[in-house]
Parts: structure tokens; sequence; C-alpha cells
């Protein structure tokens, strides 16, 4: 497993940056990419994970954009649901 700062280590890495090329994926958007591939949060990823999903994202990176709102969508949509569930029990309990 690697954790981001261990990948971001090694971002000036000239065989890092020939992958992320062959790829088409700009090394600017490591750290989005990380955080879109560390789905459960953890703060690491493996190899497997990680090679897999750059060759998912493969192209321009409006497929990287869209990734990373849908997971920024989700977040939300976790965040909401709390909220909601919290306001139904309070409502409950006032009740």
């Amino acid at each position: 497993t690697i954790s981001w700062s261990e990948l971001e280590d090694h971002l000036d890495d000239p065989k890092l940056i020939t992958f992320f090329k062959d790829v088409d994926i700009d090394i600017s958007e490591a750290r989005g990419l990380f955080e879109l591939l560390d789905r459960d949060g953890s703060g690491t990823i493996d190899a497997d994970e990680f090679l897999s999903g750059c060759l998912r994202l493969r192209g321009a990176a409006k497929a990287i954009d869209l990734q990373l709102v849908m997971c920024e969508l989700a977040e939300q949509r976790r965040s909401f649901q709390k909220l909601l569930s919290a306001l139904e029990d309070s409502a409950s309990d006032a009740e």
C-alpha cells in the first residue's frame, strides 16, 4: 500500500511522471486522483487500485473531474442523510 505522503514524495520521479503521461493523466491531478482511488478513506491505496484506477480514468482531465464530482456528491449525500436522520430523531423526541 501507499499513502498520499509517500506518493507525493515521488511526484518528481521521472518514471512516475512518464506513467502519468502514458495514461493521459496530468501529474497536477495526483492528489485528486489519490483521493478518488481511496474509496474507503483509509488514507492508503494498494498498487492494484492505483494502476486500475489510473487506467480507468485514461483520457482527458474531464474524466477525472467527473469522477471527483461524483465522489464529492456521494459524500454530500451521506452528510445530508445523517443530518436528516438527526432532525427526524429530534422531531420525534419533541412530540
